[in-house]
């Protein structure tokens, strides 16, 4: 029983598009996407490359304030392979596969474990303040959306410090998500362990917080960018702070791990959102189609660079 929930809730992303399907017209967004600019759609391919070097460099950094050293060319791999394992598993969780690569070549998990989860939470936190700071220049609008995203920017803060000052419920949290690595890691105990990951997570904040700051809002302005120009290929000429914030609310609520690659999440908050300035469902359902295409080439570029250098994580996708 346990074992069908678990799938059923896997999978309530596309659930929820095939309903949304019901209510759409297939014809009007034929007619949108024959219509699309295809210079626009070409343009954000290269910009990807850049994300990756951008987010793959803000890694390498993390990495070597813990005293491990990665070339730029093998964080700009490692990077690309956790993104296209990323886009194949709900919620991302696949990019946890760039702490398994660590491990395979010496790095104690549960330090790796720490860059790679300041990493993600590093992408997670500057959205929710992007998408905030855009949303008060529509407040009328957006109202309700930045209440939650304020008591957001309480919360996170508020769990950092619980977990990092390892008081009773954080110690407790923390113990679980390590409890597995004694089947990994022979010798220290998890409470040893626990120790280790918050040394190095509290190392990386106190050292590297203005570069993860810096190189993580450049990797959202070029993100941005390859939405827009694909909003322009639509025709779709919306206030520059109104697509930010669009974007990013459609983001961080497909980041929830009921999808694959946001289906059905994705949909129903653009549509929501486009909505409210008028826009069509369709609109709204053509522009996610887009954000599906920029993955899928996202996808088809970090597999051929895993395919040219293969990462060695213990496992190996195939070319047939």
């Amino acid at each position: 029983m346990r074992k069908t929930a678990g799938i059923f809730i896997r999978f309530l992303g596309i659930i929820l598009f095939l309903l949304i399907c019901f209510f759409i017209d297939f014809r009007k967004i034929w007619l949108l996407l024959k219509e699309a600019d295809l210079i626009y759609l070409l343009l954000p391919a290269p910009l990807f490359l850049l994300n990756i070097l951008i987010k793959g460099y803000r890694w390498k950094r993390m990495l070597r304030l813990q005293g491990f050293t990665l070339s730029l060319s093998e964080s700009f791999r490692v990077y690309s392979a956790s993104l296209l394992f990323g886009l194949l598993t709900p919620g991302r969780v696949g990019e946890l596969t760039k702490a398994v690569y660590l491990k395979a070549k010496g790095f104690p998990y549960r330090s790796s474990l720490a860059s790679v989860i300041l990493d993600r939470l590093a992408d997670i936190v500057s959205l929710i303040f992007i998408g905030y700071v855009s949303m008060l220049a529509f407040f009328s609008l957006f109202r309700s959306e930045i209440v939650v995203m304020g008591i957001s920017f309480i919360l996170v803060p508020l769990v950092l410090f619980v977990l990092l000052k390892g008081s009773g419920l954080g110690r407790k949290t923390l113990l679980f998500m390590v409890k597995k690595f004694e089947r990994q890691e022979g010798g220290d105990s998890i409470e040893n362990k626990l120790q280790d990951f918050l040394r190095d997570f509290s190392l990386l904040l106190k050292e590297g917080a203005g570069s993860i700051t810096l190189f993580t809002l450049a990797a959202w302005v070029v993100y941005f960018l390859q939405l827009y120009l694909f909003s322009l290929s639509l025709n779709f000429h919306l206030p520059v702070s109104y697509f930010i914030a669009v974007v990013s609310i459609s983001l961080l609520v497909s980041f929830l791990p009921v999808s694959i690659a946001g289906i059905g999440t994705r949909d129903g908050a653009l549509i929501g959102l486009f909505s409210l300035i008028g826009l069509s469902r369709e609109s709204a359902i053509t522009f996610s189609f887009l954000f599906l295409y920029m993955y899928l080439v996202n996808g088809v570029v970090c597999w051929l660079i895993y395919l040219k250098e293969p990462v060695e994580l213990g496992f190996r996708l195939r070319s047939s």
